[in-house]
């Protein structure tokens, strides 16, 4: 499995944004999501996990992270972005629009299919990028109200299955409308 290709950034006067892993200001970035609504509750572990195992534009302002867009993909057909911040007193600079086209033409998200986001009040300012609405009878979601709080590790792949589960692929699907 590959990961996102490592690209060198991108730079405007002092502002740059960074994809590398090791560029995140993981302090800065769990304080702009502890801030945020969406994010309310979640420990700052989880909070470190996924921005770990996501792909990560962080906006500097010389050294200092004001901003963040964290992208889910698999890098073949689908990407999930999400928690774009900016700092408050940084916003209405046009870093934004920015950073969001930088996301957007990064090289493993270009070629994607499907690039999805949910957004409360910021519809108008995604719509220039060609972002709409999707059909309101297709879109799902499970919602758990504490997996992302816990602030225990995540399991360990040491699990065994049973050869014929349902999560195994040569099991049967017991619903035949699966079939």
């Amino acid at each position: 499995m590959q990961g996102p290709r490592s690209i060198p950034g991108w730079e405007k006067g002092i502002y740059a944004i960074r994809t590398d892993p090791a560029a995140i200001d993981f302090e800065a970035a769990c304080g702009f999501l502890r801030s945020a609504p969406w994010a309310a509750g979640l420990s700052h572990e989880a909070m470190k996990r996924a921005l770990r195992n996501s792909l990560c534009f962080s906006l500097f302002e010389k050294e200092r992270q004001i901003g963040l867009a964290r992208v889910i993909s698999d890098f073949a057909t689908y990407a999930y972005l999400c928690d774009v911040y900016i700092e408050e007193s940084r916003r209405h600079r046009g870093l934004g629009t920015w950073l969001i086209r930088c996301v957007l033409d990064h090289p493993d998200i270009s070629c994607l299919k499907r690039i999805a986001l949910i957004t409360h009040d910021a519809h108008d300012f995604y719509r220039p990028f060609g972002f709409q609405f999707a059909s309101p009878n297709h879109y799902m979601e499970r919602l758990s109200s504490s997996a992302a709080r816990s602030t225990e590790p995540p399991l360990q792949t040491a699990i065994s299955f049973p050869q014929k589960s349902s999560c195994h692929p040569e099991a049967k699907p017991k619903d035949p409308r699966l079939s």
